[in-house]
């Protein structure tokens, strides 16, 4: 049977054409993924497509660097302030005596998010040298201000069994013992302090939050474990608050960027085989960054801010939104969706309130000044 059939016959230049053009997408697939053979034949087909891919390439490694360049700068940041609230942790540890100091770091280690530093004996002599050396009587005395608020009975005789049990952390539960003894009034006038010891990282506005949590319960003991839960909830709603603000900056960005066409489609956002200009690479960066940061996990940030059911709408949209080989109006009408229900509901954190709180007191002072010089002007 010939296989050089009448239809074989009038389509040859057809099916040679269309075979051509395939075995010159598979070269500049394979040059554009750093293929120097495919590359050398594509200069001998294409000159033009192959010169078009290697600046591509080009863009594109010099994006990557500056994207690193971008979050080594965030990181050095965070570092820099991690850093910064350290050293403020080193100078009330230098206070304190030895094993104390290095449960205090410990916690504010954890606080921060961070590895804690190791105190050895010779370090924790350094800090207390770089901070102004301790005499070794005050070392050896329980913190101040574990005996602010106690009654000067119960504070005279929790001082001294701290010193006869040597301190750290026996002297500390022998301290406890005797302040348990002195009754629920002693320990709830010392839950400030105990309050501070304990979330060192907290604002003013979350120590209040944590303070009316610990007045709340019948125990400080049932109090301080109380407050550790409304501490956990305070850092998922900062966590959801950076999260909802970066993604909505992405977003929108995306959204109204003039190239976003030029990126989107069945053949730019496959390969790119297509010459970008730094404002199209800068659209393609914001849709890679927002398709990292749009997770399950952040998503789960936003529970109590959002309903459930709103947020598995997200969890859904988020899963094809970002894809750029769909059509630009598909593209679109999913991520204005996705913006819109992720806008619905703004994070409130504590710190949010409280100044919220003092603009309101603010404006109505200010508005009973001026009624007040108002009347005394008639």
């Amino acid at each position: 049977m010939a296989l050089y059939t009448p239809f074989v016959e009038r389509n040859i230049d057809k099916m040679a054409a269309a075979m051509q053009q395939s075995q010159q997408t598979k070269l500049a697939q394979s040059a554009y993924m750093g293929d120097s053979n495919a590359m050398g034949q594509l200069y001998g087909t294409n000159p033009e497509l192959a010169e078009r891919i290697k600046q591509r390439r080009a863009q594109e490694k010099q994006r990557q660097l500056s994207q690193q360049g971008k979050e080594q700068a965030t990181q050095q940041k965070t570092d820099e302030y991690n850093r910064e609230q350290m050293e403020t942790v080193k100078e009330r540890m230098a206070k304190m005596p030895y094993e104390q100091a290095k449960e205090f770091g410990e916690r504010a280690a954890a606080e921060l998010g961070i590895e804690p530093p190791p105190l050895t004996q010779e370090i924790y002599d350094q800090i207390v040298s770089g901070y102004g050396e301790a005499e070794e009587e005050v070392i050896r005395e329980i913190p101040e201000e574990l005996l602010s608020g106690l009654d000067e009975q119960i504070a005279t005789k929790g001082a001294a069994a701290y010193r006869a049990a040597g301190g750290g952390k026996d002297g500390l539960k022998a301290f406890n013992e005797i302040v348990d003894k002195g009754g629920e009034s002693q320990r709830r006038a010392a839950s400030p302090q105990i309050l501070s010891s304990n979330f060192p990282t907290a604002s003013p506005a979350e120590l209040d939050q944590l303070q009316a949590t610990m007045d709340a319960a019948k125990t400080t003991e049932s109090g301080l474990k109380n407050a550790e839960k409304v501490r956990k909830e305070q850092r998922r709603l900062k966590k959801a608050k950076t999260f909802q603000g970066r993604a909505l900056d992405l977003i929108n960005r995306i959204l109204n960027s003039d190239q976003l066409g030029d990126v989107l489609g069945s053949l730019e956002g496959r390969i790119d085989i297509k010459l970008f200009s730094d404002a199209e690479s800068q659209v393609i960066a914001d849709i890679e960054e927002a398709g990292n940061i749009l997770t399950a996990d952040n998503m789960d940030l936003m529970t109590g801010v959002l309903s459930e059911s709103d947020i598995q709408i997200l969890k859904n949209l988020s899963g094809g939104a970002l894809i750029r080989t769909r059509t630009e109006e598909r593209f679109v009408e999913d991520l204005t969706a996705l913006r819109d229900k992720l806008s619905s509901q703004n994070v409130t954190t504590v710190d949010d309130e409280a100044a919220t709180k003092q603009s309101s007191e603010i404006a109505v002072k200010r508005s009973r000044l001026a009624e007040l010089r108002a009347k005394a002007g008639q």
